[in-house]
C-alpha cells in the first residue's frame, strides 16, 4: 500500500471537463461576450457565465466549444487558442474549465437558446454581475490583461542609421 488508509483523496466528487468561449467582439473594442443562464436552469439559474458546456467523450476542448456555441447561440466560432484551464469545486461536483479565446464574423447573428440574455462587456465592467463561481477567476484574469494593456504606453520605434 502506497498510502495509509487514513489518507483520503482531495475530492471524491464527480469530475467534469467543461469548456467556455471567450468571444471577443468583432469590432476590436476589447469587449467579451457574457451570458446569463436561464432562470429555469437546474444548475446555477440566472448566474452569468462565459458560454460553453460539457466536453463530450472523445471530443477535444476546441471541438466542444465550437459545438456548444453553435447549439447555444446558432453561431459558428473560430478558435484562436487556449486562454487557460481553471478548476473549481462546487458542492456536488469538481469541474475543470477549459477557457478558449474565440472569434466570430462581424455579421454573426446571436440567437440565445440556453440563456436569458447576453451582452458584450469590458472586463472592467464584469464584476457588476452575479457570476457562476467557476467563471470568476477568468473574469479576474481578463481584468488583469485589460489593466496591463491600458498601462503600457504606446512606444514608436525610430530607426537611426
Amino acid at each position: 500500500m502506497l498510502f495509509p488508509e487514513s489518507v483520503m483523496p482531495i475530492s471524491e466528487k464527480p469530475r467534469i471537463d467543461v469548456v467556455c468561449a471567450l468571444i471577443r467582439e468583432p469590432d476590436q473594442t476589447g469587449r467579451v461576450l457574457v451570458a446569463r443562464r436561464l432562470l429555469s436552469d437546474p444548475h446555477l439559474p440566472g448566474m452569468w457565465e462565459f458560454p460553453g458546456g460539457k466536453i463530450e467523450e472523445g471530443e477535444s476542448p476546441t471541438e466542444a466549444v465550437v459545438r456548444e456555441i453553435e447549439e447555444e447561440f446558432g453561431v459558428r466560432v473560430g478558435v484562436k487558442g487556449a486562454f487557460g484551464v481553471f478548476e473549481h469545486e462546487y458542492p456536488a461536483v469538481w469541474i475543470t474549465l477549459h477557457a478558449l479565446e474565440c472569434e466570430v464574423s462581424s455579421d454573426a447573428c446571436f440567437v440565445p437558446v440556453d440563456h436569458e440574455e447576453w451582452h458584450w462587456m469590458l472586463p472592467s465592467e464584469m464584476h457588476t454581475l452575479n457570476w457562476a463561481a467557476a467563471d470568476l477567476p477568468i473574469v479576474d484574469a481578463l481584468l488583469k490583461i485589460q489593466s496591463i494593456r491600458s498601462a503600457v504606453p504606446f512606444v514608436s520605434r525610430v530607426c537611426v542609421r
